[in-house]
């Protein structure tokens, strides 16, 4: 029988001390059983972040909701963010049952809501169960971290699958109705029979699990960790009152240069309040997610997804055998400026190459940079979601709220040069942040 205190890992309750490896008790079968749940649980968390709804149903149906709830997705990204925050924060100290047991709820709330038919739906409902798809996407997301980052096998498979998600759901095309079982996981909208088979792959983990004892109430108390969930919502609020602003008032060169300032700043303060160096890693994600948008990824072959995904391998193991967190920083320049270069090209490969460069970057990132807490984790993987929510920096300017009129991206028009130059900036400054957290936080204990 595992030891009771196995299903709290040290790490969960603050202590700085190395935690130790977790007795054999299982076979490999079951290691490979649960890395795989968590790769299928993490890529679909991960898609329905970005992309709560099947596009390719609302696309057929009343223009009215589709706008509706498309207008309110900055929102529910914004909720899903900071609830997979709080999830992974209580999880990691409520034990590995309680953090199965919402992954298996939140991984059949998706369901459920796959197979109802959005197209005869009202307005009220299609935007209620956009929230709660995006709310159970960030839930999943935070309990699954709390299980995988800590463990060798599935700490892989986590960020793999998340990431591919992400990459995937980052670059939405204008939907075309149907699709092949690949077209819609390209197009963001995992198949409902795969929401199903994660679904019972999580609830099988969970039977095996269903003897962990949690932590006493007060026990979880006082291992909360508030700095994250502070840290987070500092970044969320800051990025999405930013984004309105620039919006209503369509500010011009001051106004945007005003705007990536305040990001930037929340960004350092977030990394601050974290503990130790936990704060590089999100500076590092908020400069790839900053430069998702301004890459060309449409439109792309249905072939793509499972070459996205070995781009993000690739990326995690040669940042996890060459870590650099400021080569991270430059390679998110550089990609913003191949977004720059090659945003009116026209040849096919062109999109191809925007994916699959964003992934490597992306799987760099948090390759190279391990956090001591499963929350700091979770945290930057937030913070590389959230950027996603100013899409106004497409196409005209800063016009266009939200993900109003820019959520799909047309693969005809191009998105300007000047998203590609605040980009460049904001990773730079993100790069300056780095510098700034390593001369302040000399070692990685907190401080």
């Amino acid at each position: 029988m595992p030891d009771a205190n196995d299903s709290v890992p040290e790490y969960a309750v603050g202590l700085a001390t190395p935690r130790r490896p977790p007795k054999a008790h299982r076979g490999p079968r079951h290691a490979l059983v649960e890395s795989f749940a968590v790769f299928c649980g993490a890529y679909i968390a991960g898609l329905a972040l970005l992309t709560p709804l099947d596009l390719g149903t609302l696309s057929v149906g009343p223009a009215l909701e589709t706008t509706i709830v498309i207008f309110n997705l900055p929102e529910a990204m914004m909720a899903a963010a900071a609830l997979a925050v709080g999830a992974a924060s209580f999880a990691a100290v409520a034990g590995a049952r309680f953090a199965w047991s919402l992954c298996t709820i939140c991984a059949l709330l998706l369901l459920v809501d796959s197979a109802l038919p959005a197209s005869r739906m009202g307005v009220g409902t299609l935007e209620l169960r956009n929230f709660v798809d995006c709310l159970a996407a960030g839930a999943m997301l935070g309990a699954l971290a709390a299980v995988s980052l800590h463990f060798r096998g599935r700490a892989p498979a986590y960020l793999s699958g998340v990431l591919t998600g992400i990459v995937i759901g980052a670059g939405v095309e204008i939907p075309k109705g149907e699709a092949s079982t690949l077209g819609r996981l390209a197009a963001g909208v995992p198949p409902t029979w795969l929401l199903a088979f994660t679904a019972i792959m999580l609830g099988v983990c969970l039977y095996w699990h269903r003897t962990k004892v949690a932590r006493t109430a007060s026990t979880m108390l006082l291992g909360f960790p508030i700095a994250p969930i502070l840290a987070i919502t500092v970044v969320l609020i800051t990025i999405i009152e930013v984004s309105d602003w620039l919006d209503r008032h369509r500010a011009g060169l001051s106004g945007n240069i005003a705007g990536v300032i305040l990001i930037v700043l929340a960004g350092w303060a977030a990394a601050l309040l974290l503990p130790g160096r936990d704060g590089i890693l999100t500076l590092q994600a908020l400069a790839v997610g900053a430069t998702a948008f301004t890459v060309v990824t449409v439109p792309r072959p249905a072939w793509i997804v499972p070459c996205v995904f070995a781009a993000v391998a690739l990326g995690l193991t040669l940042g996890s055998r060459w870590p650099a967190s400021l080569l991270s920083i430059t390679a998110s320049i550089a990609a913003s400026l191949f977004g720059i270069f090659v945003t009116d090209a026209t040849d096919a490969m062109v999109p191809v190459i925007g994916c699959l460069l964003l992934a490597l970057v992306a799987g760099y990132c948090f390759g190279s940079t391990v956090t001591r807490s499963v929350v700091g984790t979770v945290q930057a993987i937030a913070a590389l979601v959230v950027p996603y929510s100013l899409v106004a920096l497409r196409g005209r300017g800063l016009s266009s709220r939200g993900h109003m009129e820019r959520f799909y991206r047309d693969p005809h028009q191009g998105v300007g040069h000047t998203p590609g130059i605040l980009v460049a900036v904001i990773a730079a400054l993100c790069g300056l942040g780095v510098v700034l957290v390593r001369w302040l936080r000399p070692t990685n204990h907190p401080t």
